[in-house]
């Protein structure tokens, strides 16, 4: 999807459609995914948006991690390696928290943070990456079962 408007500031207009439309595409119901793996860039903006938009897409469902406080930004990377990191934590059942979030931001929607390691079943995860520019990605995995 695309948020164009301007270079770094996301819109809720913009990311909303684009985690709506891969739950839409991956022919699931919001509230079975289990775990999303934010963008989470710590921006001022940023984090209050997505997690609007994830509140606004899928409930207080899933947990949530930001995972760049374990590897930084690593810019055009950090879909592919998010994706890794979060395909590794559906297979062992167990999701590592959000690094350094000790007070979340009041503007903030009301989500499931990872606050702490968790055990727990991820059989569907989302992963989300808003870039510069607008261009946003959304893509859900689903836990082979075979």
């Amino acid at each position: 999807g695309n948020n164009g408007g301007d270079l770094i500031l996301p819109k809720l207009e913009g990311v909303r459609p684009v985690v709506q439309e891969a739950v839409d595409s991956a022919q699931i119901s919001p509230n079975e995914v289990d775990f999303v793996s934010a963008h989470a860039t710590a921006t001022k903006v940023g984090d209050i948006v997505e997690s609007q938009a994830i509140a606004e897409v899928y409930g207080d469902a899933p947990y949530v991690t930001g995972l760049k406080g374990h590897i930084g930004h690593t810019m055009g990377a950090c879909g592919a390696i998010e994706s890794f990191m979060t395909l590794s934590m559906m297979n062992r059942d167990v999701l590592v928290p959000t690094l350094h979030l000790e007070e979340v931001d009041e503007r903030c929607a009301p989500i499931k943070h990872t606050a702490q390691v968790r055990e727990v079943p991820v059989n569907i995860a989302a992963v989300q990456n808003f870039a510069f520019g607008g261009v946003d990605t959304c893509l859900v995995y689903r836990k082979f079962e075979g």
